[in-house]
């Protein structure tokens, strides 16, 4: 059987399902991911209501859309980059507070399109990097030949707050 802290390399056998979910590592990942992307899935299927209703102008309201895109393609690679380059557990706290904080500035957008723009590219440079981030971590936590088997179990929790944020 799996060894947490063992050498990942050398074990090749699967992490059983019932072994994950008694990993403190697991849980963390799991709940990690849910608070990383719910403020960005409740935002991003209303994000042109959220504008309307901020009297902010059809058209902004509609790029608004087209930049949360690009902030959700950018945070995937930055946030890649950032964490190949410092610690994993300090690069997700970041992740996670900025995450809360671009939800929050949501509410300050009432009548101001360029502060709708930039909380949308904020919350979606932050949203794209907790879906690389923690795939990265799930990686390193399980190793590279258990991915397949580990990470989709982490995912369920994204699921989970795409059912929620909706």
């Amino acid at each position: 059987l799996f060894t947490p802290g063992a050498d990942h390399g050398s074990v090749r056998q699967d992490y059983s399902f019932d072994l994950l979910l008694k990993d403190r590592r697991y849980w963390t990942l799991a709940i990690g991911i849910f608070c990383g992307t719910l403020p960005g899935l409740a935002i991003i299927g209303n994000l042109e209501p959220i504008g309307l209703a901020a009297s902010i102008p059809a058209t902004a309201a509609g790029i608004a859309i087209g930049v949360l895109a690009v902030g959700n393609a950018s945070g995937r690679i930055a946030w890649g980059v950032i964490q190949d380059r410092a610690d994993a557990r300090v690069t997700t706290l970041t992740c996670l507070s900025l995450s809360a904080l671009s939800a929050g500035l949501f509410l300050l957008v009432h009548g101001r399109p360029w502060a709708l723009m930039a909380a949308s590219i904020f919350l979606g440079f932050c949203f794209g990097g907790s879906l690389s981030l923690y795939a990265a971590q799930a990686a390193q936590y399980f190793g590279v030949h258990r991915f397949g088997s580990t990470y989709p179990l982490v995912v369920l929790a994204h699921g989970a707050a795409a059912i929620i944020g909706t």
